[in-house]
């Protein structure tokens, strides 16, 4: 579950495969861009 993503370096390397995307950006933007469930 990559809601909220913080301190989660698991969620941040999935998000930086499909986005170059870190903690500051926030799933929120990506899962807007993509639309996808990423639940890893």
């Amino acid at each position: 579950v990559c809601k909220g993503i913080k301190t989660n370096n698991k969620c941040e390397v999935v998000y930086q495969e499909r986005f170059p995307v870190r903690s500051r950006a926030g799933p929120v933007r990506v899962e807007s861009l993509k639309k996808v469930p990423v639940t890893k």
